[in-house]
Parts: C-alpha cells; sequence; structure tokens
C-alpha cells in the first residue's frame, strides 16, 4: 500500500507547517541545515507519526532524506489561486461554498477546484507536463496528488507564450474571446482551421457537449489562475495583480495505459463507439492512442477507455480531421440501439446555443464545420453505416482530400458561380458575409446523399 505522506512549507530558517495524513496540522522550529531526515525523527518525537512510514513532499516533488530544507529554496512569498470564468460560484474554499448560480457543467468540478486550491495554499507548484506541445500543468493536491490539468490560452502551441518553443509572434487577437487569447500572425495553429489560443474552449466544448458524459469526457471548466504576493493563504475573493492566465482546467484521471501502449483487442466495441461518436461531431483533428486513457475495472477485469486532449476539436477546415480508431476493428461493427437513440437525439443547433450559453462562441467556418459533421453523423446511421464509413468520408487515407472534404468543395464551387469572378471559389470562412451558410449546407447534405445512395446503396 502506498507510504502515508507528510508535507512541508518552509523558510531557510523559520517554523515548519506540518499536514500530517490525519489529524490536525502542527508546526516546529528548524534550522536552515535541517534535513529531511532528521526533520522525520523529529515529526515522530513529537507527534508519535512513525517516520518510516512517511516521505516529505513540497511542491509535488518527494524530498532526499539527507538533503537540507533550505537547498530546496522554498518561497512563502507568492500564492496561486483559481477564479471560475463566467458564471460560477463565488467561493471555493470551506464549509461555504455557494452553488447558487454555479453553471451546470462546473458542479461536477468544484471538489476538482477546492482541491487544486487547497494545494496552492500549502505551496504546491503546477508542474509542467514531460510530453505535449503546449504549456500543460498538473495541479495537485495538498497532500501532492494530481487532481487536475490545467491549459492556458497563452502557452498553447504558436501562442505568444508557449513553454515548448512553439512560438510566433507578434500576437494578434482571436474573435470571439474575451481578449485574453492571442493568436500568431500567421493565424494558424498546428492543425489547419485552428487558432493559438483556442484550444482551452475546445476543451471546455468537448465537456459539454458529451450529453450524459456518454463518451466520459473528464470534467473540464474555464479558469483564470493568479497570483497573490506576501500572502500565505488566499481566498479566491481576494485576489491582487494581473489577470492572471486564463485557461482550462480538467479533472485529472487515473489510469494503467493508453491506447498506443495495449492492444486494441482488449477493448469493447461499446467503448470504441462512445469515443468515435465524440469525434465525428466535434471533428476532432487529433485522435491518436496516445490520448485515449485506459482503465481497468478491478471488479470485472474490463477495461474503459476515458479521451482527453480536445483542443484541436471543433476546427474551421475539413483537412486536417484524423481518427485513429478507424482502423481499429470495433469501428466496423454497427452502433447498438442505446447509441443509435443517442444520436438521433443530437440537435446540433441546440448544442451550439449551449456552448454560447457557456460563453463559447465559435467561428462562423468552425459552426458550418459542426454542422456538417453533425448531419453526415445522423445521415450515416439512418443509412445503416458504421463508424468506420463515417469516418473514412471525413479522414485523408492520403494526401488527397478526402471524401467530405470533395464534397464541400463542390458545394462551395457551386455556390460560387455568379459570385465570384473567375474559376475562384468561396471559402468556409466567406459564407456567413454573403448568408450563404444555409445553402451551403443544404446543397452539402445533397451532396452526402447521393454519395452514400452510390456507394451504400438505398
Amino acid at each position: 500500500s502506498r507510504s502515508p505522506i507528510v508535507h512541508v512549507l518552509v523558510k531557510r530558517t523559520t517554523k515548519v507547517k506540518i499536514l500530517p495524513n490525519s489529524g490536525n496540522e502542527f508546526e516546529l522550529s528548524i534550522s536552515a541545515a535541517e534535513t529531511v531526515e532528521s526533520l522525520k525523527r523529529r515529526i515522530e518525537l513529537a507527534e508519535g507519526i512513525r517516520a518510516i512510514e512517511h516521505r516529505v513532499v513540497h511542491n509535488g516533488r518527494y524530498l532526499a532524506e539527507t538533503a537540507s530544507l533550505a537547498s530546496y529554496g522554498v518561497d512563502e512569498d507568492s500564492v496561486l489561486v483559481l477564479e471560475p470564468v463566467g458564471r460560477s460560484c463565488s467561493r471555493l474554499q470551506g464549509e461555504d461554498l455557494e452553488l447558487d448560480g454555479v453553471d451546470e457543467s462546473l458542479r461536477n468540478c468544484v471538489a476538482m477546484l477546492q482541491q487544486a486550491q487547497a494545494g496552492f495554499d500549502v505551496h504546491m507548484a503546477p508542474c509542467l507536463a514531460s510530453a505535449g506541445t503546449g504549456g500543460a500543468y498538473f495541479l495537485l493536491g495538498p497532500r501532492g496528488e494530481k487532481v487536475a490539468v490545467f491549459k492556458p490560452e497563452d502557452e498553447e502551441p504558436n501562442a505568444e507564450n508557449n513553454p515548448r518553443g512553439f512560438m510566433s509572434s507578434p500576437a494578434v487577437a482571436i474573435p470571439g474571446t474575451s481578449g485574453a487569447s492571442s493568436a500568431s500572425s500567421s493565424g494558424e495553429g498546428l492543425r489547419k482551421g485552428t487558432l493559438p489560443g483556442e484550444g482551452a474552449s475546445r476543451e471546455f466544448a468537448a465537456y459539454i457537449l458529451d450529453h450524459g458524459n456518454v463518451a466520459q469526457v473528464p470534467p473540464t471548466a474555464m479558469v483564470r489562475l493568479k497570483q497573490t504576493s506576501n500572502k500565505k493563504f488566499a481566498s479566491v475573493n481576494d485576489w491582487q495583480g494581473t489577470q492572471g492566465k486564463r485557461g482550462s482546467i480538467q479533472m485529472f484521471v487515473p489510469f494503467d495505459s493508453d491506447c498506443e501502449e495495449m492492444g486494441i483487442s482488449r477493448f469493447a466495441t461499446r467503448e470504441v463507439h462512445k469515443i468515435a461518436l465524440l469525434d465525428i461531431r466535434l471533428a476532432n483533428t487529433d485522435r491518436n492512442g496516445s490520448n485515449v486513457l485506459v482503465r481497468r475495472h478491478e471488479d470485472s477485469g474490463e477495461y474503459a477507455l476515458v479521451p482527453i486532449d480536445h483542443g484541436y476539436c471543433l476546427p474551421g477546415s475539413l483537412s486536417d480531421i484524423c481518427f485513429d480508431w478507424i482502423y481499429w476493428p470495433q469501428a466496423n461493427h454497427p452502433f447498438d440501439e442505446e447509441l443509435l437513440a443517442y444520436i438521433r437525439d443530437l440537435d446540433a443547433e441546440r448544442d451550439l446555443e449551449k456552448l454560447e450559453l457557456h460563453g463559447v462562441r465559435l467561428r462562423p467556418e468552425c459552426r458550418l464545420v459542426f454542422l456538417a459533421c453533425n448531419a453526415l453523423l445522423k445521415l450515416g446511421v439512418s443509412r445503416g453505416l458504421t463508424a468506420y464509413d463515417i469516418g473514412a468520408m471525413m479522414c485523408r487515407q492520403t494526401l488527397q482530400q478526402s471524401i467530405l472534404e470533395k464534397m464541400s468543395h463542390h458545394s462551395l464551387k457551386k455556390l460560387s458561380k455568379g459570385r465570384v469572378q473567375g474559376t475562384g471559389k468561396l471559402q468556409l470562412h466567406e459564407l456567413e458575409e454573403h448568408d450563404l451558410g444555409d445553402l451551403y449546407l443544404k446543397e452539402l447534405e445533397a451532396q452526402m446523399r447521393t454519395y452514400m445512395d452510390e456507394v451504400f446503396g438505398d
């Protein structure tokens, strides 16, 4: 079993605050030369806590037994604070938690936010994840456990403060955001149709649109992370300084593996289908085995799949849609009746309204892509198509355009006649200004029907 953990907060020569696994906190006076080993012995003498059964943690890091506490250079001058963005609870700490006016989506995030705040209060610093192209930080609870993942808008790939070298400048404002986000001058993210700074809202949108948590997207919210000075304990109502970093926060999900590390034959068809439905609806441009976590149920031995990393969903282009699961055998199996009923009940227009109610306003071209992919899903399942059939129409198999891209190209070309000079054609982002969005979707759906009639029959 895991050893109990004791947390330490210390200056170079000061009193140290001890938060044991159980019982009340207490303080000990220490010198700058105190080692972790000697501290543990003194804790044992003072409180009867067995030193051998404990580890000392600072900022989520286990401290070496022989190291001096001063060598870790703990700084008490800063406290990190979380602020929910939008309609939310006014407090995230203690028994006075208020839920009136809290977004339905945020209710499932309250415990996570409380734990992250409690970690900040004892100086558990965010830890930059070792993998990935953007800034993704593990937020730690008061005992050093991972409780959430925070992804700042300004540290996404090609954003101005990306910590991994994926930066472009100068920055320009992203339409439809609060002004805290910025995009590179090229206006392009790492996937076509995406913009730097939009990924956090896409993470949030994936959770909002996972109706009934069918796909099991972990609870996600939009927050603002701030730093205050000279305050040992700061409340969420007690901020100072700058506007801080706005981004998404997602509950950390313990997992046994990911789909790249495990044979796909072990996964139930329903588990694969729930991921496929989400990806088709959101036009995911980055679904691969590494961003589907695997959790094994101890009782049944069955595996559950948990999708993460949805920052490249809801793009403004059909060019980069990518689903690794189309190569999995489960994708060729028919949808079960429960999922078919779920698909029939989907309403893409209502989904867009729900996103706006939660502060996520998509660019016009992103709205069109979302509506087009949902229309394809509904039409496809009405014809008995499988996840593979639909996914194969959306994803490029070679460098050539996908089937859905070709349909879109023909639809845009048809709408361009008499409106664009020469051989040029309208682009998705231009349709709104010409009030042609509905006509485009109508023409595109006609192309879908024709293709399905020819390939799959009546």
